[in-house]
């Protein structure tokens, strides 16, 4: 994962049992996550997610956002420097990513544009570039508004053509932070 993220806020880890440890002081309703995957013939492989916790009725659920990209990520390792990967057949490859503003407690905002891995960046990237030239974007008055928020953004990439597309907050996972605590932003029903 991106140190810089780190240090903003620690990476969580996943147990050997699959739960998220979620460090004590962090009140995020997610965050990004590895857990080691151990290969028989292969070096570990570092897997990322996001970690969502939200509650569902009385109950609280902690639940894993999966890169669907993650598989592409893990074939390519295997390439040698300056050997081009090319998944195949041509993909339209699915990735997620965060976009937040967050307040420190030392009052310094901080604006967080980062992917599970470079696909989601670069989808979060293409989201806000979409917002900066006035386009109508998916959660644009949380964004412009003054509120701390946190959002997982999803989009799609299809690699022959290096382009993104269908990029919007996630249905059900933007949240904003109001009293001191993070509240959930419910998307109407298109």
């Amino acid at each position: 994962m991106n140190h810089v993220l780190g240090t903003i806020y620690k990476t969580w880890e996943i147990d050997t049992n699959g739960s998220p440890v979620i460090p004590s002081g962090c009140d995020l309703p997610c965050w990004f996550a590895e857990e080691e995957i151990k290969f028989v013939d292969k070096d570990p492989w570092l897997k990322h997610n996001i970690i969502i916790k939200y509650s569902e009725g009385s109950q609280p659920v902690q639940s894993p956002l999966d890169s669907p990209s993650e598989k592409y990520y893990i074939e390519a390792r295997d390439k040698r420097p300056g050997e081009k990967y090319t998944p195949k057949p041509a993909t339209l490859q699915t990735d997620y990513g965060i976009l937040a503003r967050i307040h420190s407690e030392d009052g310094k905002e901080r604006i967080i544009i980062a992917g599970i891995h470079q696909l989601g960046t670069w989808i979060v990237g293409h989201l806000m570039s979409r917002l900066f030239y006035g386009e109508n974007v998916d959660g644009m008055e949380t964004f412009l508004g003054d509120k701390d928020f946190i959002a997982i953004i999803e989009g799609k990439f299809f690699d022959q053509q290096w382009n993104v597309s269908d990029e919007q907050v996630h249905s059900k996972f933007l949240w904003t932070y109001e009293n001191n605590q993070w509240t959930r932003v419910i998307k109407p029903s298109t």
